[in-house]
């Protein structure tokens, strides 16, 4: 019987093997750290402050961001060791960010934490369609997650560049830069941040130089790596304390106001994309007293603003008077866009036949003075002329495509052009009509059927039936004017304008009736599809005991000054609801561009033509007469069409008084209970808060003296780091006897004793031991090396390496004194 074998695995694994195991890890990990440790925390120091600065600036709510940087950095750590090529684990880092921001986000309050990382998903899909589709969005959560990316982003390619490819200034470019934009936009800096920044990038640039040259000193034998490691991390310890104590020594604030110059031109990338920021980002809280106002095609309404007292313009006229930037016709639920527009130069505007349709009041004339280059000329009423090159944007006339065969796909059109479309539709469809066209429906046929002010661009058929009609609408008024452009680059040159303004006394306007052209019709009564029910019922329960569109307007511009107070600080609509529905029911307070947004489009609910104007409030007038006008006073308000006289401008946010009497004729309806005294109550002192006051670091015109704070604090780097880096080169031991002489040439130069020309090497040794006789042996022994090893060759004579070290440090140490005591 064969004997029974045992059949193992493998021999298991003895403690003794597993425990050398572990003591090799631990080997390998105190190896990592002893080299590259220190170099992990000195860059967690610096992005640390980075992400201290962002969180305690509080942009929007987001995930600790401390947390955020230190696992990025260990992110960074475990895949920079690696043994890949650098680009195939990029992709990886990316994938660990936005999984980790992902996670983190998902348990946000804003995030609806029920849902997850798929309504994450779901809302920044919405941001990327607003972004590539031209919308508005005010949701948060998008600025939530590319601020955390952002942290991520940046903590783990600096990682990467530090412990993978020894770049100190690429890293330390790219932490500074975030931190000096985000000091230089918050209202209140802090210091302890930059503090830390520059602490951390000096030791961490002396840890990388001791790193590079340690096995240069370890082979050399010239002096132990370790402790030429400590004298370097010492000497940058040093620098990173006196570049403090310079930085804080440093005048700041009004001081400084000459880089105000420096941060409009780094600014004006930003400037350029302002209405791109401001419809993307509407939901983050203003961090600063803005210059002024971003007039741009779209208006979203968003969150917390806060404007300056910073003067935008100096008005020369008769009375009080609204200057408008631009008009917005097309309400979406997030805000106001323009619609399509052409522009016509100056001459085609003023001599249009049609100009002068609406009743107007004599002219007045107006001069306005810019405090700042703009591309938009501020103007009032209609206008007869300006005397400044200017091109004038108008809206284009609509045109419709009109469906002759399914109902469902005119849906979107004005409410006339359905009617008109049903009836095109009953005609096309009639077999007397065809037989009439001899088979065949012309366009002639139709054109007849339309009103006098659509034309039939072009007609469809589909087997000799009608399908589809593009008709347009012909503009009978003046140009519907959008805005007024400077031709050329933006100009703050003083202009005047000629304008006028349609008769607004109460009395006039109930008599106007509600006749209405069809172009006022089809463009200034467009509402959302999904507009709250409750809105309209509301503004229909506001305006039930009147009749008048001018009643009807003063219903709902008394109800909005009376129950819904004014306030800048308003946390913005949630992603899913409609902007006027939420200021009305649930934030119940606001800012101008949400009361002049909720009249408008209450008024259209009951089929009265409005639109939303933005630009200046008139300003306080000053002893001259003329009014300042601030960027505090930048403001939006509605306007409302009567036939025959135009468009008239109401107001119902609380803050202003009750309407701008813009014809120079007094108001006589006083029904509002607001229309007291006419002075204007800001949100500011209701607050109690003084925009006059300085701002931090001196504040300055458009925002340079924040940006100059913060190069209060970082500017002084670069100065300190030369100036140690310079005299570290001095007092280091020099390769060579001709090094040591140039050297000491240069010594002499900074004690006031150059060499001159004539002098040979002994000659100006003996000159410089006459007059700086401290160090006359060490000058003598230095030249005399330098003399015997130049024209005798290097086996002429022994060097002693450490002979010339020290005496060369005798040499610098008695520099110093001089240099000091000549201070």
């Amino acid at each position: 019987m064969p004997a029974r074998q045992n059949h193992h695995v493998g021999p298991p694994q003895s403690p003794r093997k597993v425990t050398a195991g572990l003591k090799r890890t631990i080997s390998a990990f105190g190896t990592y750290f002893a080299r590259d440790g220190l170099l992990a925390i000195l860059l967690l120091g610096t992005l640390l402050a980075m992400a201290w600065s962002l969180e305690q600036a509080n942009w929007v709510e987001t995930p600790s961001l401390l947390l955020v940087t230190a696992v990025a950095l260990l992110g960074g750590i475990i895949l920079s060791r690696v043994r890949v090529h650098a680009v195939l684990l990029y992709p990886v880092g990316i994938l660990v960010g936005l999984i980790t921001v992902l996670l983190l986000l998902s348990a946000l309050p804003i995030a609806s934490p029920a849902s997850g990382v798929s309504e994450i998903l779901y809302r920044l899909a919405i941001w990327f369609r607003a972004l590539a589709g031209g919308g508005m969005n005010a949701d948060r959560l998008p600025s939530a997650f590319l601020l955390t990316f952002l942290v991520w982003l940046i903590s783990y390619v600096c990682t990467w560049l530090v412990l993978r490819h020894r770049s100190y200034w690429g890293a330390v470019i790219i932490v500074g830069t975030a931190l000096v934009v985000n000091i230089g936009i918050v209202e209140h800096p802090r210091t302890v941040e930059p503090v830390l920044f520059l602490t951390s990038a000096m030791l961490l640039r002396a840890r990388m130089h001791s790193l590079k040259h340690d096995p240069q000193w370890n082979r050399t034998g010239r002096v132990s790596g370790s402790r030429a490691a400590w004298s370097t991390f010492r000497d940058g310890f040093v620098l990173a304390a006196a570049a403090v104590a310079i930085a804080f020594a440093l005048p700041a604030g009004k001081d400084l106001r000459s880089l105000d110059g420096m941060y409009r031109i780094m600014h004006s990338p930003v400037e350029r994309l302002s209405d791109d920021l401001d419809r993307l980002f509407a939901g983050l809280s203003a961090r600063v007293p803005g210059s002024y106002r971003v007039f741009g095609e779209q208006m979203a309404l968003g969150g917390t603003v806060v404007l300056s007292d910073t003067p935008s313009l100096v008005v020369q006229s008769p009375f009080p008077v609204y200057l408008r930037a631009r008009v917005y016709d097309v309400y979406a639920s997030s805000g106001w866009r323009t619609g399509p527009t052409e522009d016509h130069d100056q001459k085609w505007f003023t001599e249009n036949p049609s100009q002068k349709s609406n009743k107007e009041g004599p002219p007045v004339a107006i001069t306005v003075k810019p405090e700042f280059p703009s591309d938009v000329l501020f103007v009032a009423g209609n206008i007869i002329n300006i005397d400044h090159p200017s091109n004038y944007e108008i809206f284009a006339s609509p045109s419709y495509t009109l469906n002759l065969n399914n109902k469902l796909q005119n849906s979107t059109l004005p409410d006339s052009m359905k009617s008109i479309a049903r009836e095109l539709q009953t005609y096309a469809s009639s077999r007397t009509a065809t037989r009439q066209s001899g088979n065949r429906l012309t366009k002639e046929d139709l054109q007849r059927l339309l009103p006098f002010d659509i034309v039939l661009l072009d007609l469809v058929l589909d087997r000799g039936t009608p399908s589809q009609a593009l008709v347009a609408r012909k503009d009978a008024g003046p140009p519907d004017l959008v805005s007024v452009q400077v031709t050329g680059a933006p100009s703050s040159d003083q202009y005047n304008l000629l304008v006028s303004f349609p008769p607004s006394g109460p009395d006039v306007l109930r008599a106007a009736g509600d006749k209405y052209p069809g172009w006022v019709v089809d463009r200034y009564l467009q509402l959302p599809s999904m507009l709250p029910q409750r809105v309209r019922d509301l503004a229909v329960e506001i305006t039930r005991v009147v009749s008048t569109p001018y009643d009807k307007a003063v219903a709902i511009e008394t109800y909005l000054r009376k129950n819904i107070p004014y306030s800048l600080m308003i946390d913005p609509p949630p992603y899913n609801r409609d902007a006027v529905d939420y200021f009305l029911f649930d934030a119940r307070k606001g800012y101008c561009d949400y009361f002049a947004s909720a009249m408008a489009v209450m008024l259209r609910a009951t089929g009265v033509p409005a639109r939303v104007a933005s630009g200046y409030a008139p300003g306080e007038q000053t002893k001259d007469g003329t009014f300042l006008v601030r960027d505090r006073n930048a403001h939006s308000w509605p306007q409302v069409y009567f036939p025959g006289h135009g468009w008239v401008e109401f107001e119902p946010t609380p803050s202003q008084p009750l309407r701008p009497i813009t014809s120079g004729e007094q108001q006589d309806d006083q029904s509002s209970p607001d229309a007291v005294g006419g002075q204007e109550t800001t949100e500011d002192e209701q607050l109690g808060l003084n925009l006059s006051k300085e701002l931090p670091f001196g504040g300055g015109t458009g925002g340079g003296g924040l940006f100059a704070g913060a190069l209060w604090l970082l500017l002084p780097t670069g100065l300190v780091l030369s100036l140690f880096c310079a005299w570290r080169w001095m007092v280091s031991r020099p390769a060579s006897p001709q090094a040591a002489y140039q050297r000491l040439y240069l010594a002499g130069l900074l004690v006031g004793i150059p060499a001159k020309a004539t002098e040979t090497p002994y000659e100006y040794a003996r000159s410089l031991g006459a007059v700086w006789p401290e160090v006359k042996d060490q000058v003598w022994e230095i030249i005399d090396t330098y003399v015997r090893y130049s024209y005798g060759g290097p086996n002429a004579v022994h060097v002693d390496g450490s002979r010339i070290r020290s005496t060369w440090r005798e040499v610098t140490s008695m520099l110093l004194k001089r240099l000091l005591w000549r201070v």
